[in-house]
């Protein structure tokens, strides 16, 4: 739903055995439905890690840095 409006989704990641999280800017996200409704199956996000400046940031989350996420926020105007 923010993603359609263009309003952006900030993702904190836990990252494992650091006592320190990382940030990220959700771009897109996959779904495919199934029997039992949609199913997540990519999300792509912009990453400033200095290690993704060649692609601008832009890479696919994977399955296991998307369960580390310890929370969003939905940014929106005033």
């Amino acid at each position: 739903l923010s993603l359609k409006s263009n309003t952006p989704v900030i993702l904190a990641l836990d990252n494992p055995d650091q006592d320190i999280g990382h940030g990220v800017v959700i771009t897109a996200v996959r779904l495919e439905a199934s029997s039992e409704g949609k199913v997540l199956r990519g999300v792509t996000v912009r990453d400033p890690a200095p290690m993704f400046a060649s692609e601008k940031g832009k890479r696919e989350l994977s399955p296991e840095e998307f369960k580390n996420a310890s929370w969003h926020i939905i940014v929106d105007s005033l």
